[in-house]
């Protein structure tokens, strides 16, 4: 008697069915886009695998068919995406960053390959390769952000299926330990201005915790010497292109702020004012159109590279050699925390987009408030138990 023919195994719609022939090969059998298309094996697990690359690869074309210029290659795209979608919204030294990343190392890497057929292992790939050059984590930690970002835009716009760059591993980034001026250190880097061109503005700096180029362009319209109130709506930054110089454009995180400062700064400042007004006056060639509150003696305003200079020169005088411009700020965010101002009210002070991101930066200072905290705790319960 004729051996039956085995039953067709039942399977989940679009995935095709299995039967066993008489030559003892297993069939599958799948319709893609109107066409019965078989495959064989010697088992059914095998046969299971070939039917599903086959439908993987049907889904495959049909997709790219539906995708947005499929033929773009990476190359092609980070350049497009960085002018089109990014231009406005980073400021002049990010978009540099970023544009040096796409043409030193996205290009030359991975930028023949076409979008829609970038993978993960590409991707890990150049990040590895610039570890192995030498570039520090914290480095590839950007450059991811720049990959993460172009194809995350693609994504969007539906000119791949999904952005390969999240799965990625990333090295860990040590954290820099944070340099912070004690009271006294703070004192001794105060008097220590006094005989440099930018020493106003380092003060200022440090009595704020305004960033740099906020501080560099910052004009007598964001503060009212009447109520002491600043709002910064503005910073004074270079050129995205080497040449261009500077411009004023938005603050970080595209959001103005207002805080008001106490009687000391106004003091302050109102000096400043009465020593530019003797400038004014003095010397004819002295001229400041855009009101900016610290000058040189022409009434021009600051390069970074000046007040980078500066800040050196005092810190080497106080002792602390390390000290940049920017730990002016951590310093003004310590000492405010250490003297009782609220890390919410800080957060705003700072322009900081969160206060959880503060929080992060500062939550060592608040941890030793805490345990300062706990001993004044334990010596109110000594007096009670006693």
């Amino acid at each position: 008697m004729a051996k039956k023919r085995a039953k067709a195994s039942r399977r989940a719609n679009g995935e095709g069915s299995i039967t066993l022939r008489k030559d003892g090969y297993w069939e599958g059998r799948v319709t893609i886009e109107g066409k019965r298309v078989s495959v064989y094996a010697k088992t059914k697990e095998e046969c299971c695998t070939k039917m599903a690359e086959k439908i993987r690869e049907c889904n495959s074309r049909k997709y790219e068919k539906e995708l947005l210029r499929p033929e773009t290659t990476v190359g092609d795209w980070f350049p497009e995406w960085l002018m089109i979608f990014k231009k406005k919204k980073l400021r002049a030294s990010t978009y540099a960053r970023y544009e040096l990343d796409i043409n030193e190392h996205i290009i030359p890497a991975i930028g023949d390959i076409r979008l829609c057929e970038l993978t993960t292992m590409d991707v890990q790939g150049l990040y590895n390769a610039e570890l192995e050059r030498g570039a520090a984590p914290k480095s590839v930690k950007n450059l991811h952000g720049v990959v993460t970002g172009g194809l995350g835009k693609a994504a969007k716009l539906k000119m791949v299926a999904c952005n390969v760059a999240e799965d990625c591993e990333l090295p860990p980034v040590d954290k820099k330990e944070m340099l912070c001026l004690s009271d006294e250190q703070a004192a001794r880097f105060w008097n220590g201005c006094t005989d440099f061109e930018s020493g106003d503005l380092l003060r200022f700096l440090m009595l704020t915790g305004m960033r740099q180029s906020e501080g560099i362009g910052f004009t007598w319209d964001e503060i009212d010497l009447a109520t002491g109130k600043i709002t910064l709506s503005h910073q004074y930054v270079r050129g995205q292109h080497a040449g261009e110089g500077y411009r004023f454009t938005g603050l970080k995180n595209h959001c103005a702020r207002s805080f008001k400062v106490p009687g000391t700064v106004v003091d302050f400042l109102r000096r400043v004012q009465e020593q530019q007004n003797t400038s004014k006056h003095s010397d004819r060639k002295w001229s400041n159109p855009d009101q900016f509150v610290f000058t040189k003696k022409d009434g021009t305003p600051f390069s970074r590279t000046t007040v980078y200079k500066d800040c050196k020169k005092v810190a080497k005088i106080i002792g602390v050699p390390r000290l940049r411009v920017h730990d002016l700020r951590h310093t003004f965010a310590t000492l405010s925390l250490q003297h009782g101002m609220q890390i919410k009210t800080l957060s705003h002070i700072l322009g900081h987009a969160t206060v959880s991101f503060t929080m992060d930066l500062y939550g060592h200072v608040t941890d030793r408030m805490l345990d300062e905290a706990s001993d004044y705790i334990g010596e109110i319960m000594e007096v009670f138990m006693k």
